[in-house]
């Protein structure tokens, strides 16, 4: 994966929109000497990928576990029914705009 984001990055010309299903396996928050590599090369794709012309979608059921410096990279959060305080509290204090409930049967 590394070798791949990294090639992405410097290679990649054309609009492409890319996405990571399990994020935080990518971009932990505490990773090994080994993961550093990885990490950087998604920090690249997220923090300067755009003038590159390419997209990110980061998905992850975890996002305390999630690498905050990427986190705080997020335009859209889609946070569906997360109960973990720690989980909650990743997200907290980002400027997030609820949903309104769904009115009426077929909304």
């Amino acid at each position: 994966m590394t070798d791949f984001a990294e090639r992405l990055y410097h290679r990649n010309r054309d609009p492409l929109h890319l996405v990571l299903d399990g994020a935080d396996a990518f971009a932990p928050q505490r990773t090994d000497p080994g993961g550093q590599r990885l990490l950087g090369a998604i920090e690249d794709l997220v923090r300067r990928g755009r003038a590159r012309g390419i997209g990110l979608t980061m998905i992850s059921q975890r996002p305390a576990v999630l690498n905050k410096d990427i986190l705080a990279q997020a335009e859209v959060f889609i946070a569906l029914r997360m109960t973990g305080p720690r989980d909650v509290a990743a997200i907290d204090g980002h400027d997030i705009d609820p949903l309104p409930p769904r009115s009426g049967a077929g909304g």
